[in-house]
């Protein structure tokens, strides 16, 4: 009986074990949409600050100018999002997520440094050559400051970045931080 057994379960396996595959749903590979970022132009609309730039005050005359930082800056997840990383001359850093956010119908930024500062910019837009956030912080007293960031589109291998804060809700602005963008050779 035993010998009986062992020659059913040797032939009937390799014909067990092909039926099983016959019978089994083929493996679907699911086809994804293509993403939608990389042909919306609204999601286009930041694509002028991708790229490595090396970073000097604006008001510095070009190629005098001690350097600021190094930034930068790739697109993510499809062309969904931009991420920024920034070195700064000391050796600080900081990142930010850009997205146009669908459900406001407006460019986001959310930044974040190495030492906790975040900055949450939630009404963005494109115009008139410039990228435009504005938003608000807390000042070292806990008050609410307003922010503006603009990155102004100078041409392909220049952007100028700047910074204002307004401690009087929009009154009057100060500069914070007004810099000069510069790709690096070779660099996308």
């Amino acid at each position: 009986m035993r010998l009986h057994l062992t020659a059913f379960l040797l032939l009937a396996t390799p014909t067990l074990a092909l039926s099983a595959q016959q019978s089994a749903p083929a493996a679907v590979s699911p086809r994804r949409p293509p993403a939608p970022c990389i042909s919306a132009e609204r999601n286009r609309q930041f694509d002028f600050w991708i790229g490595t730039w090396d970073v000097y005050p604006s008001a510095a005359p070009a190629g005098r100018a001690p350097r600021l930082g190094v930034n930068v800056i790739a697109a993510i997840e499809s062309g969904c999002a931009l991420l920024e990383s920034w070195t700064d001359a000391s050796g600080g850093t900081g990142r930010s997520f850009n997205w146009y956010d669908t459900n406001l119908q407006s460019w986001r930024q959310l930044w974040i440094d190495q030492q906790g500062t975040t900055l949450d910019y939630t009404a963005g837009a494109y115009r008139d050559g410039a990228m435009r956030f504005t938003g608000w912080t807390r000042g070292p007293q806990g008050e609410r400051v307003e922010q503006r960031l603009i990155f102004f589109n100078i041409h392909r291998d220049t952007v100028r970045q700047l910074f204002e804060a307004s401690q009087d809700s929009g009154r009057t602005w100060q500069p914070t931080f007004d810099a000069r963008y510069v790709r690096r050779a070779g660099a996308p």
